[in-house]
């Protein structure tokens, strides 16, 4: 939270004027933090579209020892759900068809508002499987949005090791 207090006041300082964050208490605490620095007024849109990927019993599990399942369920099996829960899951598993679908369809609702308030700076806080996800799917993007499947690179998704995002993003072109 330290480091998104000082993001909210170093980056952000009244550029920000929408931010769009999951549901889940982490994402809303660090949107908090990043936009309490911002002297105007930020208008703040939880969306549950936006919570992470629910990977059932991969949940609590050190990265290393579930990243191969992981990837095999993005490029082989997305229909498949991940049985159980963790010890801190607060919902059951959801396969990646319903994930990425959930996400995209968040962004997409993003990339509508911000097509009518274009003089906005947009903030999304969310989580790094979400991130993942939006980059694989803008990787091939042509300006348009189409259909999920359309532009989506489940290579790009699975470089787990926090891909850097796709100059799309960074500058909207």
């Amino acid at each position: 939270v330290s480091q998104s207090r000082y993001i909210g006041f170093g980056v952000c300082q009244s550029l920000v004027s929408r931010a769009y964050t999951s549901t889940q208490s982490r994402a809303i605490e660090t949107t908090a933090a990043i936009v309490g620095g911002i002297t105007k007024a930020v208008e703040i849109h939880p969306m549950e579209d936006l919570e992470s990927w629910h990977l059932g019993g991969f949940e609590g599990r050190k990265k290393e020892d579930i990243v191969p399942q992981i990837q095999e369920l993005v490029a082989k099996r997305p229909w498949a759900i991940p049985q159980g829960m963790g010890e801190e899951s607060t919902k059951p598993g959801e396969s990646f068809l319903d994930f990425k679908n959930r996400v995209l369809r968040a962004f997409k609702q993003i990339l509508e508002d911000w097509e009518k308030s274009k003089n906005e700076i947009f903030l999304i806080c969310t989580h790094f499987h979400d991130i993942q996800m939006i980059d694989a799917w803008l990787h091939n993007y042509d300006g348009e949005p189409g259909p999920e499947d359309e532009n989506y690179d489940h290579r790009i998704y699975n470089r787990d090791v926090g891909y850097p995002l796709d100059k799309h993003i960074v500058t909207g072109k």
